[in-house]
């Protein structure tokens, strides 16, 4: 039996677990290796650096503030982009192909900047600049989000209104409620 099963039990000396805990240290200081080495390099912010300025704008320090970076890392990288994006295309696919009138908007649209041309990255970065083309994809992750629930852990005591959500507890929120709220303004 894995000690993942039962609550707590990771915890405990049992037989499996040594090599849990030594496999996650490992991870963990592959982790920080990669953070530590992309932290003095000035590159486009991409993924990575908007964690650090997380951590950093967190007011994190030393376990609190890896802890940070290894979760946020994991939650990202190891969730699967590749999955994601298969599955929101499918799903984007699926929708149009059950509605004609925004299936043809959308073939006239790849028209109008293709040409008749098979789509290159600029291509693909204009058709991103067409209002309808963003709709249909958001409208699609709306609908069908690719992951059920986000999941945050408090790093410091955090006051919404009368509730206090202590440091360490880890907030489940349904994506579908995310997308309900609109826009604020």
């Amino acid at each position: 039996m894995l000690a993942t099963g039962v609550i707590g039990l990771r915890h405990l000396p049992i037989k499996s677990n040594p090599a849990i805990w030594r496999l996650e240290k490992e991870v963990q200081s592959l982790i920080l290796k990669v953070v530590k080495e992309s932290d003095g390099a000035k590159s486009e912010k991409d993924l990575l650096q908007m964690i650090l300025e997380g951590a950093k704008d967190g007011h994190l320090s030393g376990d609190e503030m890896d802890r940070f970076i290894v979760v946020n890392y994991k939650n990202i990288y190891l969730v699967g982009y590749e999955t994601i994006a298969v599955t929101a295309s499918w799903t984007t696919l699926m929708l149009l192909a059950s509605n004609r009138d925004w299936q043809a908007n959308v073939h006239e649209k790849i028209n109008q900047v293709c040409a008749g041309q098979s789509p290159d990255s600029d291509m693909n970065s204009k058709m991103k600049m067409e209002e309808q083309m963003t709709m249909v994809i958001h409208e699609s992750l709306r609908l069908y989000p690719p992951a059920a629930i986000f999941s945050q852990e408090a790093q410091h005591d955090i006051k919404f209104g009368d509730v206090l959500v202590p440091k360490g507890v880890t907030a489940w929120t349904p994506f579908t409620l995310i997308s309900t709220f609109g826009d604020p303004t």
